[in-house]
């Protein structure tokens, strides 16, 4: 909580009472379902599924940064011919 504090530049009591008062309101007024959802933790499997898609994403991800990549090095060997700001 010290080192929070102190990386946002707050004094800590601060930072306590702002953390007190809003965990005890917030949480009041939430509804069961989104206190349900906030706890929610996947099976095994819903993770394993959620790791394969994220590894999915990333490769795709990567493939766009790649071409992207590749694009700009084609722009600087050959020049489109348009004139540089």
């Amino acid at each position: 909580m010290t080192a929070v504090a102190r990386r946002h530049g707050i004094n800590k009591s601060t930072l306590n009472n702002w953390m007190r008062n809003s965990q005890h309101k917030a949480w009041k007024e939430t509804s069961p379902a989104s206190k349900k959802m906030s706890t929610y933790v996947p099976s095994p499997q819903e993770f394993k599924e959620l790791e394969n898609e994220n590894s999915q994403l990333n490769k795709l991800l990567d493939e766009k940064d790649l071409e992207v990549a590749i694009l700009k090095d084609l722009l600087k060997k050959r020049g489109p011919g348009f004139p540089r700001r």
